[in-house]
């Protein structure tokens, strides 16, 4: 009888051993892949009016893919980017802010009420990209709040994410 309790206690304590073993490599494998990913240059892309000169790009660490509400994204083809101004502050996004964002290709929807890349430099500043916020799309067109319409060949990037300040 000692020999069986002997037993049974060795047996449970393997598949607790095992259980654990398990539970941890789990946990290793998301810790991994939270911290795996690659330093890319970030593009600057202007908040505000062009007033100033800014450093076009900066190195920044995304992560290959990112856990949201809505799923697992892979940052691998997605536009990086870095907020360059304040005039985005009021829709909370920073000053210094990482962002992802869709690249336009084909007939990615643009809604109002969405933030975009547009590619134009403006004569007082080195930046040649701009944050807009959408306010309304035409055939041809898109319009935004408090800048001037753009044609649209030149809303390059759809921001999705903020990820962070740099």
């Amino acid at each position: 009888m000692v020999t069986l309790v002997a037993v049974l206690i060795m047996l449970v304590a393997w598949g607790a051993l095992a259980l654990y073993a398990r539970l941890r490599m789990k946990a290793i494998e998301e810790a991994r892949r939270a911290t795996d990913g690659r330093v890319v240059k970030a593009r600057s892309a202007h908040a505000s009016r062009a007033n100033k000169k800014i450093s076009e790009d900066h190195d920044v660490f995304v992560p290959y893919a990112l856990e949201t509400e809505e799923g697992v994204i892979d940052t691998t083809a997605k536009y990086i980017g870095i907020v360059a101004g304040k005039s985005c502050e009021k829709y909370g996004i920073r000053d210094g802010s990482i962002f992802l964002g869709d690249v336009i290709e084909g007939n990615l929807e643009i809604n109002a009420g969405d933030f975009v890349v547009v590619n134009g430099e403006a004569d007082q500043s080195n930046v040649g990209e701009r944050i807009r916020r959408v306010e309304r799309v035409n055939d041809a067109t898109v319009e935004f709040v408090d800048h001037r319409s753009r044609p649209k060949d030149e809303v390059i990037a759809k921001i999705t994410h903020i990820l962070a300040a740099a």
